[in-house]
């Protein structure tokens, strides 16, 4: 409608010059008219280019959100690619079943020590299964519910676990830690030094012998009969996204890494 105003007015304006003919008075009359009507033409021009202005800005700052949403889930997806794909270099070993779980919570945003996976009962698990990635062990599930389970993590207080020293052969407690790990009970006289591996115990262990779990990461004097033994992880604890949970094969519900990665 107001489109409609402004184009009668012009037009009335138009015929008033055309009319005026070409004298002073009308030449006056003209310059005084188009001084005066050039500034309402400007603002009444401006208004709607004003508006599609800010109707084009919306569209983009639209489609830029909309890009930046996409542009997240790709770069979330291409991660997930690759854990997975780091996920399936675990090779898997003869009597060993492997299940992939998924990390459905953690139990503190400062240091995990516990995690929820999908996986539970239904599955076949009774507690006391290992927890494995391609870098090594990683916990054990220490309860299982009808479709989801909760684990203990390396790092949790409660975690024991008996290991030896890949180099020296000498075994010892492995008990958890927030920081680092500490390999209990290795004599004062034994040569262990850091950067030697330690693997998951053969014998009196409920978990697989032979699997690796951490790297010495110092050994401290500590005047007893023993020394304080303190192992870093392998395992990525505070980035589980995904795991393997571990056990002698035998049931249905065991997978092997070559099957695919977790659900």
């Amino acid at each position: 409608m107001a489109g409609w105003a402004a184009w009668i007015g012009l037009s009335l304006l138009s015929c008033l010059i055309i009319l005026a003919g070409h004298s002073y008075p009308a030449l006056v009359f003209r310059s005084t008219l188009t001084h005066w009507v050039a500034g309402p033409l400007r603002l009444v021009s401006w208004i709607p280019q004003r508006m599609d202005l800010k109707r084009e800005n919306a569209e983009l700052r639209r489609r830029a959100t909309v890009l930046f949403v996409e542009n997240c889930r790709l770069e979330e997806q291409a991660r997930e690619a690759g854990r997975l794909e780091e996920l399936l270099r675990l090779r898997p070993r003869p009597g060993l079943g492997y299940l992939p779980a998924r990390v459905l919570a953690r139990s503190s945003p400062f240091g995990p020590q516990s995690v929820v996976l999908d996986r539970g009962r239904a599955d076949g698990l009774g507690g006391g299964e290992a927890l494995a990635t391609p870098w090594g062990l990683c916990g054990l599930v220490a309860e299982a519910g009808d479709s989801e389970c909760r684990a203990l993590l390396l790092s949790h207080r409660d975690f024991r676990l008996r290991a030896l020293l890949a180099r020296t052969r000498e075994e010892g407690i492995l008990a958890g830690g927030a920081e680092e790990l500490e390999l209990q009970d290795i004599p004062f006289s034994s040569p262990v030094a850091a950067g030697d591996t330690v693997l998951s115990a053969w014998a009196g262990t409920r978990f697989p012998g032979g699997m690796p779990v951490g790297v010495v990461s110092r050994v401290l004097e500590s005047g007893g009969l023993f020394r304080e033994v303190r192992v870093q992880p392998l395992a990525r604890l505070a980035s589980l996204e995904e795991v393997y949970i571990v056990r002698r094969a035998g049931g249905d519900s065991l997978f092997a890494p070559s099957a695919g990665g977790p659900r």
